[in-house]
């Protein structure tokens, strides 16, 4: 297995508690339904997807160059543990303000999520048919 695979599982082992936390909120039943709701998830999981990228880049850090491996461990489980009590905070105990904020951030994401998908399936979709 490539190393960058390894960082990469890593980051993605570290962010899944705080997936799993922000999804059973989102989807608790009180938000937004049709697509501004699927729309707030898609937006979840982009955000859920670039904090494990940006833990996989911080631990890739350590190799190359020369970043104190605690320090790079910590910032990590920083990442990774502040967005778990970010989601733990706006399910609980935030304002209805920092909460429609929240929500309304994530809708902007899954929608810039989801037509950077739609382009990107498009270009891997013609690469392919110039390929051959």
């Amino acid at each position: 297995m490539r190393r960058a695979s390894v960082e990469k599982a890593i980051g993605c082992a570290t962010i899944f508690p705080a997936a799993l936390i922000g999804l059973s909120d989102l989807t608790d039943g009180v938000g937004p339904t049709g697509w501004w709701g699927l729309s707030e998830l898609i937006g979840w999981v982009g955000l859920c997807a670039a904090a494990s990228l940006a833990i996989a880049l911080i631990l890739a850090q350590v190799r190359y160059s020369r970043l104190a491996t605690c320090v790079a461990v910590v910032v990590a489980m920083a990442l990774a543990a502040g967005l778990a009590l970010l989601m733990n905070w706006l399910g609980l105990r935030a304002p209805m303000s920092a909460k429609m904020a929240f929500t309304s951030s994530l809708q902007v994401i899954g929608t810039i999520a989801s037509a950077a998908l739609v382009v990107w399936l498009a270009y891997l979709s013609w690469t392919r048919t110039q390929r051959s």
